[in-house]
């Protein structure tokens, strides 16, 4: 999958209110970097399946930070946290 591509189905999950955020140049490189990096790192793990399972979940996580969930739909465990300085 190459940056145009990746582009293309933040676009679409923008478009669909599916992100958090607004999808630009940065956010596609970051993403497209991570998972250049994890492929990297499995390919080169001594147990490569192992190292494959342990990216993919890692890269679930990362990315499901950037999901939009609407108040009533949001997950008990990820409720808000404080911004520096706030008090919780």
């Amino acid at each position: 999958m190459g940056l145009p591509a990746l582009q293309s189905l933040l676009d679409g999950l923008n478009d669909a209110e599916e992100l958090s955020v607004e999808p630009g140049p940065m956010l596609t490189r970051l993403i497209f970097s991570a998972l250049c990096e994890a492929a990297m790192t499995a390919g080169a793990a001594p147990d490569p399946s192992e190292a494959r399972h342990t990216a993919a979940e890692a890269l679930h996580a990362l990315l499901a930070g950037l999901r939009h969930h609407p108040p009533a739909t949001r997950p008990r465990n990820s409720a808000r946290r404080p911004s520096p300085g706030e008090r919780p």
